[in-house]
C-alpha cells in the first residue's frame, strides 16, 4: 500500500468491516460490499465484503468509474442508487441486467465527506418482482453509515497519511454473513483435581443446566447433570488429566430439558440427554498446583450430532457447500452418487473435482443462488448415462444441496439440464461477456 504505515492500513480494514457489516445488519440485507477509490482514480475497487466471497463477484472487484453500474454511479454523483427489483435494475441498468439477471435488489451510496469521494458501498438483498425495496428507515440507516465511514476515513488520512486508495491487487476484507444465532457454545472452567470442586463460567453452568448462582461447585453436582453411563467415564477423565497432563476431546451425555429439540431420549425415567463434548488439560505452573487442576472447555453444537446421524441414513446424496463453493459436509450418499470419496470432495469445488460438473452453467447457478438467495435446481449426466437431479438452497452462510439419482434416460426438461463435459451444455442462463 505504498508509503500507507501497517498501523494506518489495518485500522482501515478495521473501520471497512465494521462499516459493511453495520449496513448488512441495519437493513436486513443478505450481503454488501464496499468499493475504495483506485491512486489514479480512474477506477473503484472492491476494499470488503459481507456475506458475499469476493472469488463470487468475479470481474465486479476493479470497476471503471464510467461504468454503467449502480455502485459507480453512486461514486460519480454522490446520490443514493436504490434498485427495488430486477424490474427496476432492468430499467436503469440494462447492461447490469443481462451480466446477473437475478432476482434481488440493491442499493448503493457513497462513501466520503462533503469535500471529496473515497469509494461506494452497497448491498442486495433477494426480491421478488414487485417489491417495494428499502424502507426509508433502512436507507437512511445505509447512508448514516456511509457518512459515518467516511467521516472516519478521513479523520485517518489526516492523522496517518493514509491516501485511502487501493490497487488492483488490493486483498479486500472479507467478513462472513452475520449469523441468525450461535450454532456453537463454548462454556469454560477450572477444576480443582485435589479439592474436587469446580468453577466455571457462565456458559459453561448453562450448558450443564446448572444455576450459576447456586452451584456449589462440587464434581458430584456436576456428576449428577450426566447419564449415569457416563459418570465412570468423567471420573476416568479426571485421573487421566492428573496423570497425562491433558485430556483430549471427549463426548459426555448431559441431561437436558424435556421440550429441547437437541436432545435423546434416555433410559432412565424418560430422561432426555444430548452428547456435549470437553476439551482440557492441566496447566504449567510452578507452584503447589502443579498437576491438580484441570483448565478446559465444554462445547455444545445444538443439535449437531443428531443432525448428521439422522443425514447419513439417507439415500439421497447431501452436502454443504461454503459460500465461495467449496465441499464444506458431504454425506456417505453423496459418495456413491458421484462416485467420489468425501476426502476428495472436501475443500473443493464440484465442479473442479468433477469433470461432468465442469460445465460453466453449474458455477454459475451456485453463484447465482448465493447472490440472488433463491433456490435453483438442475439435471446433469454422471457418464455414461447416469442422470442426476440437483437442488441447491442457499443462505448467506453457503449451500445446502441435494442430489438424487433421475435413471439412466435423458429427462424431458431441457431448460434445466447441464449434460456432462464430453457434450454440449444446454443450460438456460444467457450467455454474456461479463458472465
Amino acid at each position: 500500500m505504498g508509503g500507507v504505515t501497517v498501523g494506518g492500513t489495518a485500522e482501515r480494514e478495521d473501520l471497512l468491516a465494521a462499516g459493511v457489516v453495520k449496513a448488512v445488519q441495519g437493513t436486513g440485507a443478505h450481503a454488501g460490499s464496499i468499493f475504495l477509490r483506485s491512486r489514479d482514480r480512474r477506477s473503484i475497487v472492491l476494499a470488503a465484503t459481507c456475506g458475499v466471497p469476493p472469488s463470487l463477484l468475479g470481474g465486479w472487484r476493479l470497476i471503471p468509474v464510467s461504468s454503467p453500474i449502480p455502485v459507480a454511479e453512486a461514486y460519480r454523483s454522490g446520490r443514493t442508487v436504490h434498485l427495488a427489483d430486477a424490474d427496476a435494475t432492468v430499467r436503469r441498468f440494462p447492461q447490469l441486467a443481462m451480466a446477473l439477471p437475478l432476482a434481488f435488489g440493491s442499493c448503493s451510496v457513497p462513501v466520503g465527506t462533503s469535500e471529496e469521494m473515497f469509494g461506494a458501498l452497497a448491498i442486495v438483498w433477494s426480491a421478488a418482482p414487485g417489491s417495494a425495496g428499502l424502507s426509508k428507515a433502512q436507507r437512511r440507516h445505509l447512508r448514516l453509515t456511509a457518512n459515518r465511514l467516511g467521516a472516519s476515513l478521513a479523520e485517518l488520512r489526516a492523522r496517518t497519511g493514509d491516501p485511502v486508495a487501493c490497487e488492483p491487487e488490493t486483498v479486500p476484507v472479507e467478513n462472513p454473513a452475520p449469523a441468525a444465532s450461535a450454532a456453537v457454545r463454548v462454556g469454560l472452567f477450572d477444576w480443582d483435581l485435589r479439592a474436587g470442586t469446580l468453577t466455571g463460567d457462565s456458559e459453561f453452568c448453562a450448558i450443564l443446566g446448572l444455576d450459576p448462582v447456586g452451584f456449589d461447585g462440587s464434581a458430584d453436582t456436576l456428576a449428577s447433570r450426566l447419564h449415569p453411563g457416563d459418570s465412570a467415564a468423567f471420573r476416568a477423565l479426571a485421573r487421566a488429566a492428573a496423570t497425562e497432563g491433558r485430556v483430549g476431546a471427549h463426548r459426555l451425555r448431559v441431561r437436558g430439558d424435556r421440550l429441547g429439540g437437541a436432545a435423546e431420549h434416555g433410559e432412565h425415567g424418560g430422561d432426555l440427554y444430548r452428547t456435549i463434548e470437553l476439551r482440557g488439560r492441566v496447566p504449567e505452573v510452578a507452584d503447589d498446583r502443579a498437576g491438580t487442576h484441570l483448565v478446559g472447555a465444554v462445547v455444545d453444537a445444538p443439535s449437531g450430532n443428531a443432525a448428521v446421524a439422522a443425514i447419513e441414513r439417507l439415500r439421497d446424496g447431501l452436502f454443504s457447500l461454503a459460500p465461495d463453493g467449496r465441499v464444506t459436509y458431504a454425506n456417505r450418499s453423496l459418495e456413491q452418487l458421484l462416485g467420489v470419496r468425501q476426502e476428495q470432495l472436501l475443500g473443493q469445488c464440484l465442479w473442479d473435482v468433477l469433470p461432468w460438473l465442469s460445465d460453466p452453467d453449474v458455477e454459475y447457478r451456485h453463484r447465482s443462488v448465493m447472490l440472488s438467495q433463491t433456490p435453483t435446481s438442475f439435471l446433469a449426466c454422471r457418464p455414461p448415462d447416469q442422470w442426476l437431479a440437483f437442488a441447491l438452497h442457499p443462505d448467506p452462510g453457503g449451500v445446502t444441496g441435494r442430489a438424487v439419482s433421475v435413471g439412466q434416460e435423458p429427462p424431458a426438461v431441457p431448460s434445466a439440464r447441464v449434460c456432462s463435459a464430453s457434450t454440449r451444455s444446454i443450460g438456460s442462463r444467457p450467455r454474456t461477456a461479463a458472465s
